[in-house]
């Protein structure tokens, strides 16, 4: 929030300073976002061969479960993934 705004609106420092924070927040989740659909793109590109893979190792996991779990087992494979790839990517 700028000067102008925290002047006019007669809004405290404390509130101003709150704002501002929440609005970095916002931005940074959806940076983090944007390198991770980066990430899976690029991944894409590489071959088609890592992505067999990776739907093997999900349909392995599927088998395990009952109907009801082989989604869930499937999303968490693929945050857990995610999450390694970003790992890899700070590194």
């Amino acid at each position: 929030m700028s000067l102008h705004k925290y002047n006019h609106n007669h809004i405290t420092r404390k509130e101003c300073v709150r704002e501002r924070g929440r609005k970095r927040e916002k931005n940074g989740i959806q940076y983090e976002e944007i390198v991770r659909a980066v990430i899976l793109i690029l991944k894409g590109e590489e071959g088609e061969e890592g992505e067999e893979g990776e739907e093997g190792e999900e349909g392995e996991e599927g088998e395990e479960g009952e109907e009801g779990e082989e989604g869930e087992e499937g999303e968490e494979g693929e945050e857990r993934e995610e999450r390694e790839e970003w790992e890899e990517w700070e590194k």
